[in-house]
């Protein structure tokens, strides 16, 4: 996966689609939000690896945007 930028585009997406899966997950409970913040961190690194970021982002803006293209997401 590290040589092929195609395995890495498809690998990055669904790490994305996991992302919004866990994102989408509602709760209150102290238990629920820790979870989803563990699930976050674990998919947000195995993305860092795939997909690196430029340095120079300030360690607050933890949270990534994504060009994702229309009609991606179907409700």
């Amino acid at each position: 996966i590290s040589r092929d930028a195609e395995q890495r585009q498809k690998f990055s997406e669904k790490i994305i689609v996991l992302l919004l899966t866990v994102d989408a997950i509602q709760g209150v409970d102290m238990m629920v939000r820790a979870a989803k913040r563990s699930m976050v961190d674990e998919l947000e690194a195995m993305l860092d690896v795939v997909d690196p970021q430029e340095p120079g982002k300030s360690l607050s803006m933890r949270r990534r945007t994504f060009d994702m293209p229309s009609g991606a997401i179907q409700k």
